[in-house]
C-alpha cells in the first residue's frame, strides 16, 4: 500500500518531536513501518503521542456518493453527495451556542472541520460508491484510539487521522493503525466489516415498550407512570419493557435519592410493572453529575478536572440547572459509588434493563496515559461487567465503543415534537433534536442492526396531542422505526388515543422484521439560505429534502417502499405490475402520489387463475399477523398469530370469476376496473 503524507507528533522527556515523510519513519526514539494493512510502531524509549495522520490513494468516480458515519449516537450518518459539506459549528457564531457547550456533544472539540464541499469526514469506517457498488475502509482497532477518515475526492486520496492525544507508550511494539477493506452493497460491505471484528448476527427478538421521556420529560411521578401502565394492561398489549426515564431522581448524579413524587420508592413501581407482565427499565446517566447534585457539592474531587483544576464540562441542560460535568472514572470512590448504584437498581429495586445516557462524557478529555477512545472503550467494558446479564440500552455513546457491549443502542438523535428544529440546524449542530435527522440516520445505520447490538431508532409518536407533527410525519416515523429498528418504544399515553390511532398502534403486533431487499436514496441535500454564515443565524432555512424507494420481503408477497421526506407532494413511478395500498385499501398501477412527508408500503400483487393473496390490513407489514393462510379447492382457511391484536381485512384476487367459500358461505366477488376479480373478508379470532 502506498502510504503518504504521514506525520507523527509525540513527546519525550517534555520535548516535542515531529516525524514527517514517507514510510518507514525512524529516529533514535522509535520506528514506524508498514505491515500489510497495518502500521507498526516500535518505541525504544517512553513517549506520549500527540497526533498522528497519514493518507492513502482512494479513487472516486464523478457520481460517487460518500457514506459518512457520525461520531456518536446522536451524530448524523447517511449518504452524502460530493457537492455537500459538513460545516461544523461556525466559530464566528460561538456567541449563539457557547453557553450550551455544544462542542462536547460531538467531535468538534478534537476534530477541525474544514467546511469544504466533498471534504467529508467519518468515524470508524467510511464508504464511497453508488448503486450496488461501494468500497469500504474501516479501522479494526477503536479500543486504543478513535479513527477518522476524511475524504479528498479532488485529489483522489483519503486522509486518516488517529486521535492519539495523551496515549502513553512504554518501550515496545504497538499497532498504531489497522485497516480493513471490502466492497459490495452498502449493507453487505458494512456487515462484512463488522463480522471481521468478531461480531456475529444476534438472534435477540425485536423488543417493544414504553418510556416516559417524550411525553412527560422530567415532569413524571408515580401516578403518571401507573396511569400509563394501566392503559397498557387494560388494552392487553404485548409490549416487553416499561421504562421510567429522567425525572425520578432529585438530581443527575444522585441516583439513589428519589423525588417525593415517587412516595413508595422504585421497588414498588418495579413490582407493579412485573405484575402487569412487563420488564422494568430505568434511565441513568452514570458518567455525569449536575451542579446542584449532592455528589457535586460533597465530592468535588470525584469530578474530572483539567490540569488547571477546572472541571470538565460535558454539556448544558435547562432541565438540569445548567452545566453538567464528567466524573473521573479512574477515581476509586467514583467506581465504588457507581457499583453501589447499579447493585441497588438491578438487585434491590429489581430493574431488568438500564438505559445509560450521555456516555460520551467518559471520552471528552484524554488523561492518565489513555486516549479518548481508550477511556470510552474501558468505560463501556466496565458497564457491561456492572450490569451483568441484565440488559443495557446505550445512548449518547460513540458507536464503535458500544458494539458488542450493549444489548440495544441508540443509533440516531432524539426525536422532536416537530419535524425539524431550525435554530440548531442553522449553526450546523449535528447532535440536535430532529425528527427528520433521526429518520435519515436510522436508515443510514441500519446495517449495524443485530451486529454488536439491536438498533434503537428512538421513539415513534402517534398521539395527536402534545406534539406538532402531521399525521403523515408521525406515520413515516412509525413505519421507519418498525422497518429499520430493533427496539420500538413510544412515550404516548395510549389511553388518550382516538380509536383510529389505537388501531394503528396495535398493527405492530406481533413484532415483525421484514427483509429489506434493496433501498435507494434519492435527492438528498441540506440547503441553508441565505448563504452567508452570519445571516444563517437569523435568516430563513430550507430544510432537508429526500426520498427513498426500495423492495421489502413480506410473508405472502414483496412490497415497494416509498418514503417522501420532503415538504412537496411526490409522484412516484411504480415498477410494472399491480400494487395494493393497505392504508386506503385500493389497487394502483404505473404511479402513486404521496403527500408531503408521506410514506407507503405498496404490496406487489400477482393475480393468477385461482384465488391468491391480494393484500391485508391486519398488520403494519401485511401478512405478518397470520400463522397460517391457504386456499384449497376454492375454500379459504387461515389462523392468526396469538399476538395479532388488530383484525381488519384480508383481500383475495383472481384472474377468473371463480367462486370462493369461507366458513361454509360463498364470498361476494367484484370485478376491478384493472380487469381482475377481488373479494375480502373481515378477520376474526
Amino acid at each position: 500500500m502506498l502510504w503518504k503524507h504521514t506525520t507523527l507528533v509525540y513527546r519525550h522527556e517534555n520535548t516535542l518531536y515531529t516525524l514527517r515523510g514517507h514510510l518507514p519513519l525512524r529516529n533514535d526514539h522509535l520506528s514506524l513501518e508498514e505491515d500489510e494493512n497495518t502500521l507498526r510502531l516500535v518505541t525504544h524509549v517512553p513517549i506520549t503521542l500527540v497526533s498522528f495522520e497519514t493518507s492513502l490513494p482512494w479513487t472516486y468516480q464523478k457520481k460517487d456518493r460518500l457514506f459518512v458515519h457520525g461520531f456518536q449516537s446522536w451524530s448524523d450518518s447517511r449518504e452524502f453527495t460530493r457537492q455537500e459539506k459538513i460545516p461544523g459549528l461556525p466559530p464566528h457564531l460561538r456567541f449563539a451556542y457557547a453557553m450550551y457547550h455544544l462542542e462536547f456533544y460531538g467531535d468538534y472539540h478534537f476534530y477541525r472541520y474544514n467546511r469544504k464541499r466533498g471534504r467529508l469526514h467519518s468515524h470508524g469506517w467510511t464508504l464511497s460508491g453508488q448503486n450496488t457498488s461501494w468500497h469500504l475502509v474501516g479501522s479494526l482497532d477503536e479500543k486504543s484510539a478513535y479513527t477518522i477518515f476524511e475524504h479528498h475526492p479532488e485529489g483522489d486520496y483519503l486522509r486518516i487521522i488517529r486521535d492519539v492525544e495523551g496515549w502513553h507508550l512504554p518501550p515496545g511494539e504497538t499497532f498504531l493503525l489497522s485497516l480493513f477493506f471490502t466492497s459490495g452493497t452498502l449493507l453487505e460491505a458494512q456487515r462484512r466489516y463488522l463480522m471481521a471484528q468478531g461480531f456475529s448476527f444476534l438472534q435477540t427478538p425485536k423488543t417493544s415498550g414504553w418510556t416516559s421521556w417524550y411525553n412527560y420529560y422530567t415532569n413524571i411521578s408515580e401516578d403518571i407512570v401507573l396511569s400509563n401502565l394501566r392503559s397498557f394492561k387494560e388494552n392487553h398489549l404485548p409490549i416487553d419493557i416499561f421504562q421510567i426515564d429522567d425525572g425520578y431522581q432529585t438530581a443527575v448524579g444522585d441516583w439513589l435519592s428519589i423525588k417525593p413524587s415517587f412516595p413508595r420508592g422504585m421497588k414498588a413501581l418495579v413490582d407493579e410493572i412485573h405484575a402487569a407482565g412487563y420488564k422494568a427499565g430505568l434511565w441513568l446517566a452514570p458518567f455525569i453529575c449536575e451542579s446542584k447534585s449532592s455528589l457535586f457539592h460533597n465530592h468535588p474531587d470525584w469530578v474530572l478536572r483539567y490540569p488547571d483544576g477546572s472541571p470538565v464540562i460535558a454539556g448544558y441542560s435547562e432541565n438540569w440547572n445548567g452545566d453538567f460535568y464528567a466524573l473521573n472514572l479512574q477515581h476509586p470512590d467514583v467506581r465504588a459509588y457507581l457499583e453501589e448504584v447499579f447493585h441497588t437498581v438491578l438487585n434491590e429495586w429489581g430493574f431488568d434493563m438500564v438505559k445509560l445516557d450521555f456516555l460520551y462524557a467518559a471520552s471528552i478529555y484524554p488523561h492518565s496515559g489513555r486516549t479518548r477512545g481508550a477511556h470510552m472503550s474501558e468505560a463501556m467494558s466496565w458497564l457491561r461487567c456492572l450490569v451483568g446479564e441484565k440488559a443495557i440500552l446505550g445512548c449518547g455513546v460513540p458507536i464503535s465503543s458500544a458494539l458488542g457491549k450493549v444489548d440495544y443502542c441508540r443509533i440516531g438523535c432524539d426525536v422532536g415534537l416537530d419535524w425539524e428544529d431550525i435554530r440548531p440546524a442553522r449553526i450546523h449542530f449535528r447532535e440536535r433534536i430532529s425528527t427528520i435527522k433521526a429518520i435519515t440516520t436510522t436508515i443510514g445505520r441500519y446495517p449495524l442492526h443485530r451486529l454488536g447490538f439491536l438498533n434503537d431508532p428512538d421513539v415513534f409518536i402517534l398521539r395527536e396531542n402534545n406534539q406538532r407533527l402531521s399525521f403523515e410525519q408521525r406515520y413515516t416515523l412509525y413505519l421507519v422505526n418498525q422497518l429499520f429498528g430493533g427496539l420500538l418504544f413510544t412515550s404516548d399515553n395510549i389511553g388518550e388515543y382516538s380509536l383510529d390511532i389505537l388501531h394503528l398502534y396495535k398493527k405492530q403486533f406481533p413484532l415483525a422484521e421484514p427483509e429489506i431487499l434493496s433501498l435507494t436514496h434519492h435527492h438528498e441535500t441540506y440547503r441553508f439560505r441565505p448563504r452567508s454564515a452570519s445571516l444563517q443565524a437569523i435568516g430563513p432555512v430550507r430544510v432537508y429534502e429526500s426520498h427513498y424507494t426500495g423492495w421489502i420481503k413480506l410473508p405472502f408477497c414483496q412490497a415497494f417502499l416509498v418514503l417522501n421526506l420532503g415538504h412537496k407532494p411526490l409522484r412516484q413511478n411504480l415498477p410494472d405490475g399491480l400494487f395494493f395500498d393497505p392504508l386506503t385499501k385500493t389497487y394502483h398501477r404505473k404511479h402513486y402520489s404521496l403527500p408531503p412527508y408521506g410514506s407507503r408500503l405498496l404490496l406487489a400483487i400477482t393475480p393468477q387463475e385461482n384465488w391468491v393473496y391480494g393484500g391485508s390490513t391486519e398488520h403494519l407489514f401485511p401478512g405478518s399477523g397470520f400463522s397460517f393462510l391457504e386456499i384449497s379447492q376454492e375454500k379459504l382457511f387461515y389462523s392468526l398469530h396469538p399476538q395479532t391484536v388488530q383484525r381488519e381485512n384480508l383481500f383475495l384476487v383472481s384472474l377468473q370469476d371463480n367462486s370462493l367459500w369461507f366458513n361454509g358461505q360463498p364470498l361476494p366477488v367484484q370485478r376491478h376496473p384493472f380487469g381482475f376479480f377481488y373479494t375480502h373478508i373481515t378477520l376474526e379470532e
